[in-house]
């Protein structure tokens, strides 16, 4: 078990990349880079553990590899793509129009700084966000309905934080969750219960003042 926890540890810059990448609204074409390498400087410096419920990466604030991402693009807006390009996208993948997707790509080129082959990933990869590909003159569909929908529902990572007052589960659930996490070591404990807003030794519940 140790050995697979270390393990997705060591996962964690790969699939932040990876979900940099793929992120919708668009990031810049250098960030997947950054930011993977932001989290192995972290993972380096025992920032990332795993949550033992369900082995997915933890950071030290609680936080998932995504609500991590999210929360650093909140002091780096110049990561996100200029919204006039995002505008365009839809304009071009909606239509279907082979011209309009050609037009795109021309632009696409011009913010890869030239790069032909910087160009043709993202190209693909906006077109694939719009559930179409290059060259079809099928329409697309509008991205973002999930997202929308995901953005009113709780934190998950207040649903699995045996400290939070949100947390999904019975009291049994909770107290073996927290003697599962303290086992670890109080780092951890101590950093969840901070992103909880309280102590290691009050765990908040929803009936708390």
């Amino acid at each position: 078990m140790p050995d697979e926890i270390k393990y997705e540890v060591l996962n964690v810059p790969l699939r932040g990349r990876n979900l940099a990448a793929s992120r919708t609204p668009r990031l810049q074409p250098s960030v997947p880079e950054e930011f993977s390498d932001m989290l192995s400087n972290e993972v380096s410096h025992g920032t990332w553990t795993v949550d033992p419920t369900n082995g997915e990466p933890l950071h030290a604030t609680g936080a998932s590899i995504e609500q991590h991402l999210e929360l650093t693009l909140k002091t780096r807006p110049h990561w996100l793509m200029p919204a006039v390009l995002e505008d365009e996208a839809e304009a071009c993948w909606l239509s279907g129009n082979l011209t309009a997707q050609g037009q795109r790509f021309e632009q696409i080129k011009k913010f890869a700084n030239g790069s032909h082959a910087a160009a043709l990933v993202l190209f693909e990869e906006e077109a694939a966000r719009f559930n179409t590909k290059p060259g079809s003159t099928k329409p697309g569909t509008k991205p973002g309905d999930d997202a929308n929908k995901s953005a009113d529902k709780k934190s998950e990572g207040n649903l699995t934080n045996p400290w939070s007052r949100d947390f999904r589960g019975d009291e049994a659930t909770r107290e073996a969750r927290i003697a599962s996490i303290c086992k670890q070591g109080t780092k951890l404990a101590k950093a969840l219960a901070k992103a909880a807003g309280t102590t290691v030794f009050k765990p908040l519940r929803k009936n708390d003042a």
